[in-house]
């Protein structure tokens, strides 16, 4: 594939997740950054100079990157609210847990 090629692949990838992003789930979002890696690193491959007209494309593909990260962020508050969620949960069922051992013999020293 040539510089443009892969440029029209990169801009179409990222105008179909920008489309659908409020409902994309967080496998698809690394799907896709996956995907666009990929392709970033196709075109350093190339080395090729950028034309005024790719370098515009290159520039319109970076502008969604802030609203992609936001929903990056998005899930990684939400992992990071169910972690501490489940860290609370453990929490409270150690302290309901019995820790005695069996077998084990109580005396009582009042008279």
């Amino acid at each position: 594939m040539n510089f443009q090629e892969l440029l029209i692949k990169l801009k179409l990838l990222t105008d179909q997740m920008v489309d659908r992003l409020s409902e994309v789930t967080y496998e698809e979002l690394e799907s896709f950054t996956g995907e666009r890696e990929l392709l970033v690193q196709q075109l350093l491959v190339l080395q090729e100079k950028p034309t005024e007209e790719e370098k515009e494309q290159i520039v319109s593909i970076l502008n969604y990157d802030s609203l992609i990260k936001s929903r990056m962020e998005f899930f990684k508050n939400e992992a990071s609210e169910f972690l501490e969620k489940q860290g609370a949960i453990k929490a409270q069922q150690v302290a309901y847990q019995t820790n005695y051992i069996p077998d084990s013999l109580f005396i009582d020293d009042r008279k």
